[in-house]
């Protein structure tokens, strides 16, 4: 029988030096008392502890595998730390310390040889508005992250005259790629008459909360029947207004027919988010509702199975938590199962819904 050996076991920090706001690695090698390495069983547990020393507060970490361990000589846990200083790390197996260590998380340190002065303009002009983007870096080579204790200040001086000419420090418009939105799923699926809140946050080109006038945003859509070339246009009401966080702002939604909508989510013309709503009946909303609260289901539905170029006859199964994929092939009876995952779960369902 091998039996676990904690003395043996070796912890491996995947960074040298970890920083603030980036993820701190650690893998945990699993090692038994032979010096074999030793694989987990069905009754083995794991668990992590990572501990700030300051204010004796414990920081959210992740274990993987996240599922069964049975099998597994290695586990990786990973924390992130927002605040600088000691954190005590320890790692437990059946309540066995395999190990307890401290690490010193660095904060970001601004290095002004590796930061970027940018112009947008290669040519300035008199009466026209002159940009400078200044790309921020730490002496690691990563993005330093303006702080509220930083005094971020510019001059700008007449060489000829001498005298200072007024210049606006600020954030710049928001960028599609940086902005984030806080969706439950993939699409949108809401009541008809019913506002659905869509929250987002804002940022910029370099990931900082990004300036804004609130009456610029605009939330657009086109019904389904409409041809693909044709515009979007305001087919639902919306309205827009910022949330207690400054950094967040709230999107309600309102349509009134029922239907499937293509939208999108833009800032002075620019689109930010692209998204399709599904929006049901009350009659739709409450079957949908009763089909999540359903253990399993025994309606099947005819479907086409893609295999390379041909397409086989098949029965498709669906349940709150499963699809499964039922065929005969050579008289034998064969049978594929998938687990779905929570956003296609509620799409599967509201398609169920209208195929009923």
């Amino acid at each position: 029988i091998r039996v676990l050996d904690h003395r043996q076991c070796n912890i491996i920090w995947r960074q040298v030096q970890p920083v603030v706001g980036e993820l701190t690695v650690a893998d945990i090698h699993l090692v038994c008392d032979n010096g074999r390495p030793y694989r987990c069983s069905s009754t083995d547990v794991f668990r992590a502890h990572v501990v700030d020393t300051t204010t004796n507060q414990e920081v959210n970490c992740v274990i993987e595998p996240s599922g069964s361990l049975v099998g597994c000589s290695q586990v990786t846990v990973s924390f992130t730390a927002r605040v600088s200083g000691e954190y005590l790390a320890k790692f437990m197996m059946n309540e066995q310390i395999l190990g307890r260590e401290r690490r010193i998380v660095y904060p970001d340190i601004l290095d002004h040889r590796q930061c970027k002065v940018i112009w947008r303009e290669l040519q300035s002009v008199v009466g026209k508005l002159n940009v400078v983007d200044i790309e921020l870096v730490c002496d690691n080579g990563r993005p330093y992250t303006i702080k509220g204790t930083d005094n971020f200040r510019a001059y700008v001086v007449n060489a000829q005259k001498h005298q200072p000419v007024n210049c606006v420090i600020g954030q710049g418009p928001p960028d599609e790629n940086k902005t984030v939105f806080e969706l439950k799923t993939a699409n949108l699926i809401m009541k008809c008459e019913t506002f659905f809140p869509i929250i987002m946050t804002p940022k910029d080109s370099y990931g900082n909360n990004a300036a804004l006038h609130e009456a610029e945003i605009v939330f657009e859509s086109r019904t389904n029947k409409d041809s693909n070339d044709a515009p979007l246009v305001n087919v639902c009401y919306y309205d827009v207004h910022k949330l207690d966080d400054e950094k967040k702002y709230e999107i309600l939604v309102n349509f009134a027919s029922p239907g499937y909508y293509h939208c999108s989510v833009k800032y002075m013309d620019k689109i930010l988010k692209t998204i399709n709503a599904i929006v049901l009946t009350d009659r739709d909303t409450e079957r949908m509702e009763k089909n999540c609260k359903a253990l399993s289901f025994d309606t099947g539905y005819n479907c086409k199975l893609m295999k390379g170029k041909k397409l086989k006859d098949t029965r498709c199964f669906i349940s709150p938590t499963n699809l499964q994929i039922r065929r005969f092939k050579l008289k034998i009876f064969k049978k594929y199962t998938f687990k779905i995952c929570r956003s296609t779960q509620r799409f599967l369902l509201l398609m169920m819904v209208f195929h009923y």
